[in-house]
């Protein structure tokens, strides 16, 4: 449904309110908190809180003189990803030796949708790397961390449930 105008969202505040405050909208599909991504289009709480507010005070119209230039969609410009190669990861799998992971591209799940993607290291500690909740929106199947993650030799890729998949994004390490 179009959303562009005051018009086509006013019938819509309340649907809209729910669907942010369950977080369903906007469609992501990557648990908050489980990972951080580029390109993350998750709302804030002071979003969400503004967006409740708006809705709970009668969804009232802006002033016009306030309002933005439509968003044009199709002139979104994508960052460069690095050059990667897929390490895919069905249940266990022990690096034998040190990567760096730049992203993970979600593969096949049950079908409820959701899966887990963990790194237990050598030292004990565990980087939590992504997380889906539930069936993924058209265009989502690549998430790209903030932060290139440098996974050691010996590290042990955990993918949940066992009958997922994920390619996780990587890079040799330098050292």
């Amino acid at each position: 449904m179009p959303l562009m105008t005051y018009a086509e969202v006013r019938p819509w505040a309340k649907a809209i309110k729910h669907q942010v405050l369950t977080k369903r909208m906007p469609p992501w599909g990557a648990v908050k908190g489980f990972g951080a991504f580029l390109d993350d289009p998750s709302l804030s709480l002071p979003e969400i809180a503004v967006i409740s507010s708006w809705v709970e005070g009668g969804a009232p119209e802006g002033d016009p003189k306030y309002l933005q230039p439509p968003h044009d969609h199709n002139s979104r410009t994508v960052e460069s990803r690095p050059a990667a190669r897929r390490r895919t990861i069905r249940g266990d799998l022990r690096l034998d030796r040190a990567v760096v992971a730049v992203g993970a591209r979600a593969g096949n799940g049950p079908g409820s949708g959701w899966l887990q993607l963990t790194a237990h290291l050598p030292d004990g500690s565990v980087e939590h790397l992504l997380w889906l909740s539930g069936p993924r929106p058209p265009g989502t199947s690549d998430y790209w961390f903030r932060t290139p993650l440098n996974l050691p030799g010996g590290t042990r890729l955990v993918c949940t449930p066992a009958a997922a998949s994920v390619d996780l994004l990587v890079q040799d390490s330098a050292k």
